[in-house]
């Protein structure tokens, strides 16, 4: 059995367990060209979460050997779209 998908970024990422979430941008469709990147910063550290295409829907992944390594710790964020040529906070 699977875990349901989120459709909106998860309030908490639990070190060791799988991050995912499906991202609909309809100004930044994945199926423009479209990227998202997900940064995550606090005093203790930083890392980031680069989407996949999923149709126009952008996936957001990372695996529980990948969260095992982030620092425990409350973090801010921003998520970023980028085409190649242009960039935007949103």
């Amino acid at each position: 059995m699977s875990a349901p998908t989120l459709t909106t970024t998860p309030a908490s990422i639990r070190a060791g367990d799988t991050a995912t979430w499906l991202l609909e941008l309809a100004d930044y469709p994945a199926s423009g060209g479209w990227s998202v990147e997900y940064n995550f910063v606090n005093a203790a550290g930083k890392f980031t979460i680069a989407s996949t295409a999923e149709g126009s829907a952008h996936r957001l992944r990372a695996d529980p050997a990948t969260t095992a390594a982030y620092p425990v710790g409350t973090y801010g964020w921003h998520c970023r779209v980028t085409d190649g040529t242009d960039a935007f906070t949103v």
